[in-house]
């Protein structure tokens, strides 16, 4: 499945996002997966992005291409450098595969370096803000289970 998924902190009664940012196997970054619904809002209405990195990985005739972890970049940090070791990898290990390392390494290259220099389209939803009413609308569903489960629970 992919998406935010919240779930309750065990260690508390906060609902946190679990580590479920899923493309194939990669999770939400150190920097998120702690984090409640609501910090994550305030965040991201502060100016930060979420941000994921693509990459090559090459063995002489199968190409991995892949998605980093979703990092929050907060204002005034460079997005540059959380990319310079998405990069590099691909840069070192892309090549090596025939055909489709000698094609798709230049494409995820410039995917970070354009990715990351490109303004958002102020015509289009972000996915930011698409991910920010996936969880405030999942946080609402949730809601009703959440309270059902504390009266069961109160009731046993």
């Amino acid at each position: 499945s992919s998406g935010i998924q919240i779930a309750p902190d065990r260690h508390s009664n906060r609902n946190t996002l679990s580590a479920s940012f899923r493309k194939g196997n990669d999770m939400a970054g150190d920097n998120i997966s702690g984090l409640t619904v609501q910090e994550l809002n305030f965040e991201l209405q502060r100016g930060a992005k979420l941000v994921r990195y693509y990459y090559t990985i090459s063995v002489v005739v199968v190409t991995f291409r892949r998605t980093s972890r979703i990092y929050l970049i907060h204002p005034g940090q460079s997005a540059s450098m959380k990319a310079l070791p998405w990069t590099l990898l691909s840069l070192l290990l892309g090549w090596w595969g025939i055909p489709w390392g000698l094609v798709l390494t230049p494409i995820q290259i410039g995917r970070n370096l354009f990715g990351v220099a490109r303004p958002p389209d102020p015509s289009k939803p972000s996915a930011q803000f698409e991910n920010i009413v996936r969880m405030n609308l999942a946080a609402e569903a949730l809601r009703p289970q959440q309270a059902e489960t504390a009266a069961s629970g109160k009731t046993s």
